[in-house]
């Protein structure tokens, strides 16, 4: 009569060991999980539990990306913050920010199409209360301490926005490109 191995791998046997498979480094988390979700679905190779856990990454992957499931999670985070929360850190970053590269001169006129932005998106709030879409981008416009502006920053090319509503364009970007007002206002 052949006697059964006994083995600690969960893989190879189609009986749980009596081993505490948590406490080997050596298995992966999912070697716990995967051989009985594998088991209920009457998978017992190896290979196949991979390919199922294969498919269950790349299904949560598709879920993420392929649909408007991460905005909505980013739109429920979001939420929680108070806007007045948004603003202080927006604050505090831009000390530490305008530290490293300062604020100089406007020549391109950044703040003044910046604030035409927000009186347009002030202006789409008041103007088309029927429609929810806009309502609901520009509900906390007014809420918002706008400020648009230029800092030196000879080796970086960008354009970036802080909490509170501080957006700020490198000089070298504006140098660089030689953009009009529109292409200004879109890179806002």
């Amino acid at each position: 009569m052949r006697r059964r191995q006994s083995s600690s791998n969960p893989y190879t046997s189609s009986r749980r060991s009596s081993t505490n498979t948590t406490a080997n480094p050596k298995l992966p988390a999912a070697s716990i999980w995967l051989p009985i979700l594998g088991h209920r679905l009457g998978i017992r190779n190896r290979k196949h539990h991979e390919l199922l856990l294969l498919a269950i990454i790349a299904s949560i992957l598709a879920l993420w990306f392929l649909t408007p499931f991460s905005d909505y999670c980013a739109a429920c985070i979001l939420w929680t913050v108070p806007v007045i929360t948004d603003v202080e850190l927006g604050r505090q970053s831009i000390v530490s920010l305008e530290s490293k590269y300062p604020r100089v001169q406007d020549r391109w006129g950044v703040q003044k199409i910046g604030m035409e932005l927000v009186k347009a998106g002030r202006n789409a709030r008041y103007n088309d209360n029927n429609n929810k879409f806009f309502g609901s981008i520009f509900d906390n416009i007014d809420e918002y301490e706008w400020d648009f502006g230029v800092v030196h920053a000879p080796n970086l090319v960008n354009a970036f926005a802080l909490p509170g509503g501080i957006i700020r364009v490198t000089d070298s970007l504006l140098q660089h490109l030689y953009l009009s007002n529109g292409e200004i206002a879109a890179l806002l």
